[in-house]
Formats: C-alpha cells, sequence, structure tokens
C-alpha cells in the first residue's frame, strides 16, 4: 500500500487513479519480460545451432519454452481486475473501447508528461 500512497502524493492522483497506475505499470512490466523471452531463446537456438551443440536432451528445452513463451504471450493480452478478464484484444481495439486499457495508457501518458526538477 505504500507505493499507492507514493503514487497518490508524487503524481497527485486519486486512490483510484493510483491503483490504476500501479496496475498499468505491473501489466507493462510483465508484458515486456513476456515479449523478450521469444528473442532469448532464439538467440540460445542459434547458437547451440552454429555451434553444432545442439543436442537431444536439449530439444525439449526449446520445445516446453516455446509453449511457455506462447501461453505468457496469450495471457499478457487479457486485462484482468481482481481475477476477472474485463477486457481482451488487440491493443487499437482495446483503446477504441475506452475502457480499463484505455485508462492504464492514458496514465502512463500523463505520467510520462510530468517534468522532473
Amino acid at each position: 500500500m505504500k507505493i499507492i500512497l507514493y503514487l497518490q502524493h508524487k503524481f497527485a492522483l486519486s486512490h483510484e487513479g493510483a491503483v490504476d497506475m500501479a496496475k498499468a505499470c505491473v501489466s507493462v512490466s510483465v508484458t515486456n519480460i513476456v515479449l523478450m523471452m521469444p528473442a532469448t531463446v532464439l538467440y540460445l537456438l542459434i547458437k547451440d545451432l552454429l555451434e553444432n551443440t545442439l543436442t537431444t536432451d536439449r530439444i525439449p528445452f526449446y520445445v516446453i519454452a516455446s509453449i511457455i513463451i506462447l501461453v505468457l504471450i496469450v495471457l499478457t493480452n487479457f486485462i484482468l481486475v481482481e481475477g476477472v478478464v474485463q477486457e481482451s484484444g488487440k491493443p487499437d481495439e482495446l483503446l477504441a473501447q475506452n475502457g480499463i486499457f484505455a485508462r492504464m495508457v492514458q496514465a502512463q501518458n500523463e505520467s510520462a508528461a510530468w517534468v522532473i526538477h
């Protein structure tokens, strides 16, 4: 709860606005991590192929990693509020709905516009 109070005072937000901003930060962080995972797995696979070190015991790693990445990407496309899916879809569709996702993007853009002195 300290982070909510900090956001409220730092950016002059209501409690709901601070909660939305915190959720947006977590969502963006998780999404960024998930989106970096395929590049990492692809790098490891290419490295193994180039160094001719790809063995049959490493193949399950790549298969399992690919499945996990696909599941995580699908899960990050759902906007969860208190454990219930409120919105899902592509970013441009979600923005057009003017719902939770649009509010989170707006809060993120407003916070990025603040000048730190």
